[in-house]
């Protein structure tokens, strides 16, 4: 769990260079499962205490923590198939940006050096 935390602490928002394709879906399929025990925790805060007053406290303050690192993470990623960070703007597009994008991180890396760096 030492990379998680690597990642948060060396890269938290840093948009230059590159992350390999199991380094991003570790860290992205980690940040899915702590959001998701974040609204449990919610769900949990609502049901004991009957009060709406404090509905997604904990999961909004997760998610707005963790919004740049996930940004940057990706963009990374996209530096590593060669892609430039500004196709992240294909999500603007309903449905056909985000499969593009999920194909984008899917695919592997360029084996050598690029333009955004040296293989990580």
């Amino acid at each position: 769990m030492h990379w998680y935390f690597k990642i948060i602490k060396e890269n938290y928002a840093s948009f230059e260079g590159r992350t390999g394709r199991s380094e991003f879906w570790k860290f992205y399929v980690v940040t899915v499962l702590l959001f998701v025990i974040t609204i449990l925790l919610d769900l949990l805060i609502i049901a004991l205490s009957n009060d709406a007053m404090y509905a997604g406290f904990i999961s909004l303050i997760f998610a707005l923590f963790m919004f740049l690192p996930v940004l940057a993470a990706t963009v990374r990623r996209l530096h590593d198939t060669g892609k430039s960070g500004w196709y992240m703007f294909l999500n603007l597009i309903p449905l056909f940006g985000g499969v593009a994008i999920m194909i984008m991180l899917l695919i592997p890396g360029q084996k050598d050096s690029n333009k955004y760096g040296p293989k990580t």
